[in-house]
């Protein structure tokens, strides 16, 4: 007994995970084995508790040997639909506040999640109804046990086991699982006709339909709604900090939206397109383009051109995928002559098949609850198409405002937004103007001149001969000069040009990149008339019973708001950004200012000169409204 391990009462006390009068009345219930040893204490003597007379678990746990916890038994395939896609989100929930726990190093982490959480994402929250005590309850849950710890197992755990044999699940799931989307009921007769081949008897339907049921949401979201669906429902999205380590003009995010509205532009009913800029850090609307056109390279360009005109060159933007921004000569790092590489601005470039990653679908969102209010709003799908607004566009044109109308309506809509409030993380209740304007540092800019000379789409090459040059870009339309015959005959070139002006272009050469001259447009021209836009249509629906709808009718308002005159009015009287008192950069090298020089003066002599070949008098608006038309298809 004296080889023993001798414990005092403390620790004992300890590792039994009791008090100190919890051990001593142990010890006198004969529990635990205690004896005195000669040393300090009342009579000269001291308790001392021997080890081994504790439970074993306790011995190893002194011993620094933790008892295996038992296997566990969970399987998600036993759980109900509704129980796994609950656990699916508090598994989600968990992984987002470790994550935004690295992030926010202040001392109300908790609440601020808890704020962020129900701000982003109302669907799960609606569900979970997230708190401080249920949070802290899934963290040491699923610590311990992992997903087995945060699954409810009331009402009917045990469902969804299957009688299938493994090779008749996989077979199952073979013909199941893909886009094609087939029904359970086809899969399950080519699989009866399969196995009857054998002779084998596979069990009744059922038994495949409750197999199907236990197979998890996120596997039916990527093999039979495909990968973009998987993403955006199943792909948790790590919640990101702005406010710390960003700035306004630090980054801005790009897209298009087409609005659920019809709008009647001069007798065409059609939806207007919004390419927009978005300030990453302030969430403010730095520049945009309203228009009938569906966005191409030429409108990406316009709106940038907006947002840099208002509030400056940004450090860095964020595009996505589309042919519309991937064009050579706007957001191409890898062309030294690009709109990008002229300004010095970084690119980021979204992930496939993920839209919230740009962070702006929430804005878009914003955007059509409003609409909703609209007499011409549609719906963002034909199912969900108002019955208001089912017909043709002739029978719906009467409520659709005008484009002119609509535009500036959409404007006074961005101009509210950028005065709002938001709650989201890093606002303080602030609106994004005024984030954007109290976190500007400064504003990089170019002077007027040489902002116009640089703020052009480029073309591909073309060869110049006898009639001058032409080029796809611009529809074939024939440029010429006697400069541009002089200088550049015979020779590849090159032209820039404004998207809102072709009458004059920029010609370079293909080798050097040097500038050549400018032209005007030369010869005649024939032009089609515009192909007219077709007519949707739509399935009409039958007339309702008359008394079901002479008692719907009784419940119609007696007044309606004109949503639009009050958006509008309101809109008039806020500010837009103002961000006349940051200190200004201008930003031009010398081999630029050179060569801006040298247009002035090749434009001013092109203006000057008479025109020595007869012309047919240009509709240069039509020539435009052709383009827009090529670009737009």
């Amino acid at each position: 007994m004296h080889d023993n391990v001798l414990l005092t009462t403390q620790q004992a006390a300890a590792i039994l995970n009791i008090s100190c009068d919890g051990v001593k009345k142990g010890i006198s219930r004969g529990t635990y084995k205690a004896i005195h040893i000669s040393g300090k204490g009342q009579g000269g003597k001291q308790l001392r508790i021997l080890l081994d007379s504790l439970p074993e678990e306790v011995q190893a746990r002194y011993n620094g040997i933790e008892p295996e916890k038992p296997a566990s038994d969970f399987d998600i395939k036993r759980l109900t639909e509704k129980q796994r896609t609950k656990l699916e989100h508090k598994i989600f929930v968990v992984k987002a506040y470790e994550s935004f726990r690295k992030e926010y190093l202040k001392r109300d982490y908790r609440k601020a999640f808890i704020e962020y959480f129900k701000s982003e994402y109302p669907e799960i929250d609606a569900e979970l109804k997230l708190n401080a005590g249920k949070l802290e309850d899934w963290v040491k849950k699923y610590k311990e046990n992992g997903a087995a710890g945060l699954t409810d197992g009331r009402g009917g755990s045990g469902k969804g086991t299957t009688s299938l044999s493994e090779d008749m699940q996989n077979d199952f799931l073979s013909l199941y699982l893909t886009d094609k989307k087939p029904p359970i009921t086809t899969c399950y007769n080519v699989l009866k006709i399969y196995y009857d081949d054998q002779g084998i008897k596979i069990p009744h339907l059922s038994s495949f339909k409750r197999f199907a049921s236990s197979i998890p949401p996120s596997v039916i979201s990527l093999y039979r709604e495909g990968k973009k669906h998987f993403s955006d429902n199943h792909i948790a999205s790590i919640p990101t900090v702005y406010e710390r380590n960003m700035k306004s003009n630090d980054e801005w995010v790009a897209d298009h939206h087409i609005y659920d509205v019809m709008v009647n532009g001069s007798g065409k009913i059609a939806r207007a397109w919004l390419s927009i800029w978005f300030d990453r850090h302030s969430r403010a609307v730095v520049g945009y383009v309203i228009n009938l056109c569906e966005p191409n390279a030429d409108i990406v360009l316009d709106s940038f051109i907006d947002a840099v005109t208002k509030n400056g060159v940004p450090k860095r933007v964020h595009i996505d995928n589309g042919k519309d921004y991937k064009a050579h000569d706007l957001f191409n790092c890898d062309n030294p002559e690009s709109l990008v590489s002229v300004l010095n601005v970084a690119v980021r470039h979204a992930i496939p098949y993920n839209a919230k990653a740009k962070s702006v679908e929430r804005f878009f969102r914003t955007l059509e609850d409003l609409n909703k209010l609209l007499d011409s709003y549609i719906g963002n799908s034909p199912g969900n198409r108002p019955e208001s607004m089912k017909g043709l566009n002739k029978k719906i044109a009467s409520k659709c405002m005008t484009y002119e109308e609509f535009k500036q309506y959409a404007e006074a809509v961005i101009k509210v937004y950028n005065n709002t409030p938001h709650s989201g993380r890093g606002m303080n209740n602030r609106t994004p103007k005024e984030v954007y304007e109290a976190d500007l540092e400064s504003v990089r800019r170019f002077e007027p001149e040489a902002f116009e000379a640089i703020m052009r789409r480029s073309t591909n090459t073309a060869t110049v001969n006898k009639n001058g040059v032409k080029f796809r870009e611009l529809q074939g339309i024939w440029y010429n000069s006697e400069t541009l015959q002089e200088l550049a005959f015979g020779k590849k070139v090159y032209a820039r040009y404004k998207t809102s002006d072709v009458s004059k272009i920029h010609i370079y050469n293909e080798e050097t990149g040097e500038f050549i001259c400018a032209v005007g447009f030369y010869g005649e021209y024939d032009y089609g008339a515009d192909e007219e836009v077709k007519a949707q249509t739509l399935r009409e629906y039958g007339n309702h019973n008359k008394s079901v709808r002479n008692q719907a009718k009784s419940y119609k308002p007696k007044k309606s708001i004109d949503i639009q005159a009050v958006i509008t009015s309101h809109a008039g009287g806020l500010a837009d950004i103002d961000i006349s008192n940051k200190p200004t950069t201008m930003q031009l090298d010398a081999k630029k200012r050179e060569e801006l020089q040298t247009i002035k003066q090749a434009e001013s002599l092109l203006d000057k000169k008479e025109p020595k070949h007869e012309a047919q008098e240009l509709d240069e608006m039509a020539i435009l409204t052709k383009l827009g038309k090529r670009r737009s298809g």
